[in-house]
């Protein structure tokens, strides 16, 4: 009996409209006390209706559970359709229906977060991507020993750069999530170790199989080991060849010792502080005519060693600029020369202790001064830019 017409909107319907993920909660339909009520009927999105998902009496109760499979706030909903007559009850008659829904806001609320199994690597250039896995964290967190995180560090993968002189990356990781009361809840920990590799093998030594006789000079380079800080140059034993200048970078100069047309072995190696690769070797051979023969320069010298008594400064020097050159000992100084990279005779300088050389009309590049003694022959090495 009665009259009336139900609500439009939500209607009666009461109940929680901000609720925990997993959590039962009841809602009450209070609509129809003054109309003819004829049944009323539930669904619910984001949750099951555990009970009273139909009705022919009002006030009634259903009573939902909204899901756990969340990891972030989601919006509920339940709808529900009232059949009622209005001003009287004529069973004889259709209802009306009156469709109305409810809004509900599902906040997560994990009980225990997961974790992948293990930790993934990929190796990409000098960086570590390390990753995990997780259906219901909402961030990460990471220990780096050995290394720094570039970039991200509370994602399910971060990017390492081991720090120089590391030979060894260790990553341990938890996946977090926040429950309804505001507590963080953490997953187990999963960790991993990796040692650094010794860097990647120099490419092939380029460069003339000949050197020469004793004077003589080559020039060799090599493309650097991948991930390599430095390299190692080095001769097989009883090498009749000596190294001019550094040793320790992808190119170097090579000297002629004796007159002798003997074989040798030179080699290189890639280096870190955590090994060396395998090396690159290149058979080399030297000469029976020496360099001063053939008209660079009149002295006959039975040994060339490369050691720098003589100082050049500044290097690296300007173009248009001037180096000087201090040698000192003058007593047994044949010649002071200049060559370039090339081994070509530059300039003849008169021995001194200090001279000063204009640059004005220079090119660019790697030159050598040669200080030559009565006993041995000294080189070093500047640059022009």
């Amino acid at each position: 009996g009665g009259g009336g017409v139900p609500t439009t909107g939500a209607g009666s319907l009461k109940g929680p409209t901000t609720v925990c993920a997993g959590d039962f909660n009841t809602y009450t339909l209070e609509e129809g006390f003054n109309i003819c009520f004829s049944s009323g009927s539930f669904a619910v999105q984001g949750g099951t209706i555990q009970s009273g998902q139909t009705t022919t009496e009002v006030p009634h109760d259903v009573i939902v559970q909204w899901t756990n499979n969340t990891t972030a706030p989601i919006t509920g909903r339940i709808l529900y359709s009232q059949a009622y007559y209005d001003v009287e009850c004529d069973f004889n008659k259709a209802p009306k229906i009156s469709d109305k829904d409810l809004f509900v806001t599902i906040n997560p609320n994990p009980s225990s977060v997961n974790i992948g199994s293990s930790v993934g690597l990929v190796i990409s250039g000098q960086d570590y991507i390390f990753s995990t896995t997780s259906s219901n964290a909402v961030g990460f967190n990471w220990n780096v020993s050995g290394g720094s995180i570039q970039g991200n560090a509370s994602g399910s993968s971060i990017r390492v750069r081991p720090t120089n002189g590391s030979c060894q990356l260790s990553v341990s990781v938890r996946a977090f999530a926040t429950n309804c009361a505001g507590n963080t809840i953490n997953s187990a920990q999963r960790s991993r170790t990796v040692n650094i590799p010794v860097p990647g093998r120099p490419g092939n030594i380029q460069g003339p199989q000949y050197v020469g006789a004793q004077g003589d000079f080559k020039n060799y380079s090599v493309t650097p080991g991948a991930n390599a800080t430095s390299h190692r140059w080095y001769f097989a034993p009883g090498a009749q060849f000596l190294f001019g200048g550094n040793t320790t970078g992808p190119n170097i100069t090579i000297f002629s010792n004796t007159n002798s047309s003997t074989a040798s072995t030179v080699s290189v190696v890639a280096k870190t502080s955590c090994g060396e690769s395998a090396p690159r070797s290149k058979t080399i051979t030297g000469g029976t005519t020496p360099p001063f023969g053939r008209g660079v320069a009149p002295e006959e010298l039975p040994m060339l060693m490369p050691m720098e008594d003589t100082k050049v400064y500044p290097s690296p020097a300007k173009l248009g600029d001037a180096i000087t050159i201090e040698v000192p000992a003058l007593n047994d100084v044949v010649a002071v020369r200049i060559l370039d990279i090339q081994g070509r005779l530059i300039s003849n300088l008169t021995p001194a202790e200090t001279t000063e050389v204009s640059l004005a009309d220079w090119e660019p590049g790697l030159y050598i001064v040669q200080t030559v003694r009565q006993q041995m022959v000294s080189t070093v090495q500047f640059s022009v830019e």
